[in-house]
């Protein structure tokens, strides 16, 4: 069985603690659970499936699903718990999975072509049962911070929990994408130098910024970025700057926070208010004026009874 774990919303860690046993147990929780087996092993059962888990292994159990845990002979079993609240949890099959993994990176590629950033929500891919034994390093550190945080009772210790939490969410996103991942590869993503240049880009258009930053920032020689950007985005860098100051532009003559279009042309990063006018009208079709003018005498109730 595979998860999606919605994470919109900071994830809480509630409890932690290690047990050692070889009784049985069987519960259902009304918290999220990470089992993460030390030492030992042992068999859990979770959906009518059994997992014979030992060191290394860690099992993700939903909140309020029953699980049976039985020990192996005489076998005593260490395990670490931790109990966790997060947003919402979709139980998939392997195909779904595939179908949501497919979604999620074309609409990262999708996001970072339109806005320079990821902005798509995020969620973690999670399988019932993972195995890092012999994989400790980022984990185990992970895993370390989160146990010794909790016990803390300082100002900053539940972020930290939660941080480390997070870390050990990405690290089974990881496992599980590689679990399946001849099986879900796509058309490339977008370039890395491409990425870098949309970033910069959208971090600093406001500034007065140049082709050649453009190109420094990326790694890469302008007439190498320029290729980029035609291929991928049919425009040039300099025109995408553009296309981004006036889009913001356009949120705040929306937002009516600014009185005259100067204070919105220098806000966005235009310093003669002419060429600002000049550049609005070519990609929008009106002056700033005219676009003012028509949102600001926009009748709402004429519009809907049309």
């Amino acid at each position: 069985m595979f998860y999606s774990l919605d994470l919109s919303h900071f994830p809480k860690v509630t409890k932690v603690y290690s047990v050692t046993r070889k009784t049985v147990w069987q519960v259902a929780d009304p918290y999220n659970i990470f089992i993460y087996v030390e030492k030992g092993c042992c068999l859990i059962e979770i959906n009518g499936e059994e997992h014979m888990v030992e060191e290394g292994s860690l099992l993700f159990i939903p909140e309020g699903q029953s699980y049976k845990r039985s020990p192996v002979g005489d076998t005593f079993c260490t395990m670490t718990y931790i109990h966790f609240k997060s947003g919402e949890i979709t139980p998939l099959s392997i195909a779904e999975l595939k179908g949501e993994i497919i979604k999620r990176r074309d609409g990262i590629n999708k996001s970072i072509l339109e806005n320079g950033i990821d902005e798509s929500p995020y969620t973690a891919y999670l399988l019932e049962c993972s195995d890092f034994s012999g994989r400790e390093g980022d984990f185990s550190d992970a895993f370390s911070r989160l146990r010794k945080n909790f016990s803390r009772h300082h100002i900053e210790s539940g972020l930290e929990t939660s941080l480390a939490l997070c870390e050990i969410l990405a690290l089974m996103t990881e496992e599980t994408r590689e679990k399946i991942k001849d099986e879900t590869r796509i058309e490339r993503a977008v370039p890395p130098n491409l990425r870098r240049a949309l970033s910069f880009i959208k971090q600093n258009y406001t500034e007065e910024i140049t082709l050649s930053d453009i190109a420094k920032h990326s790694s890469v020689t302008k007439q190498q970025i320029i290729r980029y950007f035609r291929k991928e985005l049919k425009t040039t860098p300099m025109q995408y700057v553009n296309y981004c100051r006036l889009n913001r532009a356009k949120e705040l003559f929306l937002s009516k926070s600014y009185q005259t279009v100067s204070e919105v042309a220098s806000e966005v990063g235009f310093s003669d208010v002419h060429y600002f006018s000049r550049v609005f009208k070519k990609i929008n079709g009106e002056t700033p004026s005219e676009f003012i003018e028509r949102i600001r005498n926009f009748d709402e109730k004429k519009h809907l009874s049309e």
